[in-house]
C-alpha cells in the first residue's frame, strides 16, 4: 500500500494546476459573455434610435 503514497502526495499540485486552468477558462468565458452582452446591448440601442 505504501507504493500508492507518492501518487497521492502528487495530487494537490495537479489539483492546483487544474483549478488555475478552470479559473482561467471561466474568466475567458465571462469575457466572451460580457462582449456578447455589450454587442447585443449596442445593437438594441442602435435599433431603438
Amino acid at each position: 500500500r505504501s507504493e500508492n503514497f507518492p501518487s497521492i502526495a502528487s495530487l494537490p499540485s495537479n489539483d492546483a494546476l487544474h483549478d488555475k486552468n478552470f479559473v482561467k477558462v471561466l474568466q475567458d468565458q465571462i469575457k466572451v459573455m460580457k462582449a456578447r452582452t455589450t454587442a447585443l446591448y449596442h445593437e438594441n440601442v442602435h435599433l431603438k434610435t
